[in-house]
């Protein structure tokens, strides 16, 4: 699970990065373009990941699993392939399960959060549905779902003992 390690990221603008692009960051245009806002000052490298997200792709599954027991999404892939969306190629998904709603029957994304200490505090309610989820899942969810070509996305968010299904 995770990321397709074989797609170029510089290519395009993907799901997790969509919050930044709406906000118009010039840190994640320098980033896709592979130039740097101060060139003078010596380079640090790309971000790789760190125990926190060591731990994040290790919970991923029971994330997902945990998330299909309690929505009733039936999951039918637990590593999809990133795809680009079919008008907007710069535009790109990795989503961490596709799966069948339990409302209508359609193709379904779903998407594992594991939410550490002081990130929880954006998250609302489950039952404030959508509006619980943070801005930048929001926008995650969102491309995901224009890229597979659905209206439905499932979500599952585990921080400390809380635990939600939105």
């Amino acid at each position: 699970m995770g990321f397709d390690s074989r797609f170029d990221r510089s290519s395009g603008v993907g799901a997790s990065n969509t919050h930044k692009a709406v906000r118009k960051s010039p840190h994640l245009l320098l980033q896709k373009r592979t130039e740097r806002e101060k060139p003078l000052v010596p380079y640090v490298k790309p971000f790789e990941g760190n125990e926190a997200t060591e731990l994040g792709n290790e919970e991923e599954p029971s994330i997902i699993r945990w998330g299909a027991k309690k929505s009733g999404v039936v999951v039918t892939d637990t590593d999809p392939s990133t795809l680009r969306h079919p008008a907007h190629g710069f535009i790109f998904a990795t989503v961490d399960a596709v799966g069948i709603s339990p409302w209508n029957g359609e193709k379904t994304v779903c998407e594992a959060k594991l939410v550490g200490i002081g990130p929880h505090h954006d998250w609302g309610a489950p039952s404030d549905g959508w509006e619980a989820l943070p801005y930048k899942v929001q926008c995650q969810i969102a491309i995901q779902m224009a890229v597979h070509d659905t209206d439905e996305g499932a979500r599952a968010g585990v921080g400390g003992r809380d635990q939600a299904v939105l």
